[in-house]
């Protein structure tokens, strides 16, 4: 290596044997061989590319892989799927089953989401969960509620509780504190 030479390639350091360069206004350059990186040699490839028979199999595994992990999902969907239909029929019995909770079942909606099973306790007209202004449910929604609560415990899912009271307006001495 000598330093010095045509403007400055790696920091000011050329590449080139003792005395290779005379002159110094020259550009230097560099050749190398480029081989295949597929493994294949001269006239070895099928196609341009270098693809042989070795790629061939490395691809197919790679497919069989995919194939395999998308069975494996939709098994474990299926699974998943079979266990929320299990619960949402636990959660009608219950209801259908338990005497203060007869009725309610209007008041229940399950469904299967992408995300998973959204259970829905909604308000019918003159059935309220809650007294109004109050945060505090009533005791056949709590009662409701614990029976979902029971249905569900087993599910290895996260789950998301969402909720307001009801809509009517109303004044709190606590900042930020509403229906």
């Amino acid at each position: 290596m000598s330093s010095g030479g045509a403007g400055g390639m790696l920091g000011g350091q050329t590449i080139s044997s003792p005395g290779a360069m005379t002159n110094r206004t020259a550009v230097p350059s560099v050749s190398l061989e480029l081989k295949p990186t597929s493994g294949a040699t001269a006239g070895d490839a099928d196609e341009e590319g270098g693809a042989n028979d070795k790629d061939k199999s490395a691809e197919q595994a790679m497919a069989e892989s995919e194939m395999a992990l998308k069975k494996m999902q939709e098994q474990q969907r299926e699974t998943e799927n079979a266990q929320f239909e299990k619960t949402a029929k636990e959660i009608r019995q219950a209801i259908e089953q338990t005497s203060n909770l007869k009725g309610l079942e209007q008041d229940l909606l399950i469904d299967q989401m992408p995300e998973g099973l959204r259970i829905q306790v909604i308000d019918r007209e003159g059935k309220p969960m809650y007294q109004s202004g109050r945060a505090i449910m009533l005791p056949r929604i709590k009662k409701l509620v614990d029976q979902i609560a029971v249905a569900i415990k087993s599910l290895p899912n996260k789950v998301k509780i969402a909720g307001h009271t009801d809509s009517t307006p109303f004044k709190s001495r606590r900042k930020g504190y509403s229906n």
